[in-house]
């Protein structure tokens, strides 16, 4: 096998006058810790570093031998090539985002016959029969189109350390069929965060929080009173420290989901609501209790059912209210709850990040602002949030209508 000409097999380094060699691994290439020549002279040393790799390729059968399952077991779990690939080009690569993808590849990639090819030998006619049955098994879906990409992951990976000779996965793509979660204006939200549709003050209070901040769910409920900043001298000193997120399924307190902090404003009317209740700093904001009466976060379960009843409750207020206005005083029917479910936006929890977005870029917020503070990496990601048809026209038509008044196409006079 010819050496790469991405990163070297291996380096020398002269230590109290003898050559010491740090390898790369045959698969992973991942540098390993210094090992002693024994030899003084440098150009032996060399030599004896090429012969040296040479063995350890050929103790792993050599790198052609390597099925995709084989190498696949570096890959999302502690060191995985390609997490250290994405932050040392400064990118995020998260935790959830890592488990989610070792799963992917476990359900839906070991199971199929492309895993047990050798990584040379996979071509992108093997990669576009892989693609078709995701598509035959999963659809045109989010979990298909994301399980395509870890694959592709380490596809790429074993091309940047020279275990495959060409890029098979260029061009092999999965588009999700699917539309951007429901949104609404803000009167919108006004309407479904009345506190009479919601059942828990601390849940109300929690999905006021995110319709006002933005905030993931998953970082609400990392949030403990310490991330509350106020600065009684001056307001815009007052901001939310967004540090952690908790996560039950993934064991507890994790990183944000980028993996870096960011903050956001905590406007008075937010204040209002959390101040009076503010307790010690490393208390959890938004905790319920367990079985042993001791505060943990708030689940992301627990405000997603919250939220679905409390939408249920629009609905239902709506019904009655004309049903009465037609003099009918009977009960709401799970018929009629249902029909008047299907007529609305479904709004979720996301959706409120998605409402306050669509609002604050309406009311002409810088969108650059805006990305740090949500915690998005690009306009594109942003964009996916962004529902444009909620925009308010009135300003575009009043001044439309000022700089065509009195036109009807014909010359005056």
């Amino acid at each position: 096998m010819p050496y790469s000409s991405v990163q070297k097999d291996f380096y020398l380094f002269p230590v109290s006058g003898v050559y010491y060699v740090q390898f790369r691994d045959p698969l992973t290439r991942i540098i390993q810790a210094k090992r002693s020549s024994g030899l003084r002279n440098r150009t032996l040393a060399d030599k004896w570093a090429k012969k040296e790799f040479e063995r350890m390729l050929d103790e792993v059968g050599r790198v052609t031998e390597i099925t995709f399952a084989e190498y696949s077991e570096r890959f999302y779990i502690d060191g995985c090539p390609h997490e250290k690939s994405r932050k040392s080009e400064d990118k995020t690569f998260g935790n959830s985002t890592r488990i989610d993808y070792r799963r992917k590849i476990e359900t839906h990639i070991l199971p199929d016959t492309i895993s047990r090819m050798r990584l040379y030998d996979i071509k992108r006619s093997d990669c576009l029969n892989l693609r078709d049955r995701l598509i035959d098994k999963l659809g045109y879906s989010r979990t298909a189109e994301l399980t395509l990409v870890a694959f592709k992951n380490i596809m790429h990976e074993a091309l940047d350390r020279g275990l495959i000779d060409s890029d098979p996965t260029i061009k092999v793509k999965i588009k999700a069929k699917k539309g951007k979660r429901a949104a609404t204006t803000v009167d919108g939200l006004k309407n479904i965060l009345l506190k009479k549709y919601w059942y828990n003050k601390t849940i109300w209070l929690a999905a006021m929080t995110i319709a006002i901040t933005g905030i993931r769910v998953s970082e609400l409920s990392g949030l403990c009173w310490r991330h509350f900043i106020v600065d009684s001298d001056n307001p815009k000193n007052d901001i939310v420290k967004i540090m952690q997120a908790y996560r039950k399924i993934e064991g507890g307190i994790k990183g944000t989901k980028s993996g870096k902090p960011r903050k956001a404003p905590y406007p008075k009317v937010l204040q209002l609501l959390l101040e009076p209740l503010r307790g010690e700093p490393d208390d959890y904001v938004f905790s319920i209790k367990t079985d042993d009466n001791k505060p943990q976060p708030l689940a992301y379960s627990a405000l997603r059912s919250a939220m679905r009843r409390a939408m249920a409750r629009v609905v239902i207020e709506s019904i009655k209210k004309k049903k009465e206005e037609a003099g009918d005083i009977s009960d709401v029917t799970k018929a009629e709850l249902k029909e008047g479910m299907n007529k609305i936006p479904s709004i979720t929890l996301h959706g409120l990040r998605h409402s306050i977005n669509t609002a604050l870029l309406d009311a002409g917020v810088n969108p650059e602002l805006l990305r740090a503070s949500f915690g998005w990496v690009d306009e594109e990601t942003q964009e996916g949030y962004t529902h444009r048809e909620l925009f308010d026209l009135t300003p575009q038509r009043e001044a439309t209508e000022k700089l065509f008044q009195g036109f009807i196409g014909e010359e005056n006079g």
